[in-house]
């Protein structure tokens, strides 16, 4: 038992989702966190809405989000970090297809699954506490670069409550 308590009203939300669903972040979610928690509802759990047609409409889930979510920010944020610096499937180079207030539609210049869902800067940025989780010996150049100065979309997580969990090897 992983000691959750449904009652407290403990909502999963993605933060970003590949539109090709041959590559969904939403699959990983349910197998690598999810599956281990049965005390969250499936009903309290807001997968993006990705289908094999591609990517849903962000205004929907925007709605779906305000309804279940008044205070209209997250209580908490984990995010990683790409080798490219990119976060929540911002990239660099991201081009915003469609946009709202908290969560946008991206094409990315990526192989995998170019096309992306996201929430925006703002969104994550008025959470109440974020972190970023970086492992993986691939991510040692750019935390280099990162603590050199140099700007990535990650640096554009400007949250009061920001913590930072660095795997050992990349320090």
């Amino acid at each position: 038992s992983s000691g959750i308590n449904a009652e407290y009203g403990v909502h999963v939300w993605q933060v970003d989702e590949r539109c090709d669903m041959r590559h969904s972040n939403s699959r990983d979610l349910k197998a690598f966190l999810l599956d281990d928690i049965p005390e969250i509802p499936l009903s309290n759990v807001h997968f993006m809405p990705v289908s094999t047609a591609g990517c849903g409409d962000v205004a929907e889930y925007k709605k779906e989000f305000k309804a279940a979510n008044p205070t209209g920010k997250f209580n908490y944020v984990i995010l990683g970090l790409g080798n490219d610096g990119h976060t929540a499937s911002l990239f660099p180079s991201s081009k915003i297809i469609s946009e709202n207030s908290y969560f946008k539609l991206v094409e990315a210049s990526t192989a995998i699954s170019p096309q992306r869902m996201t929430v925006t800067f703002d969104l994550i940025n008025k959470s109440d506490w974020v972190s970023i989780l970086v492992t993986g010996t691939d991510k040692k150049e750019i935390i280099r670069s990162i603590k050199n100065g140099k700007e990535y979309p990650v640096n554009y997580i400007k949250n009061n409550q920001l913590t930072w969990f660095i795997d050992e090897v990349l320090l």
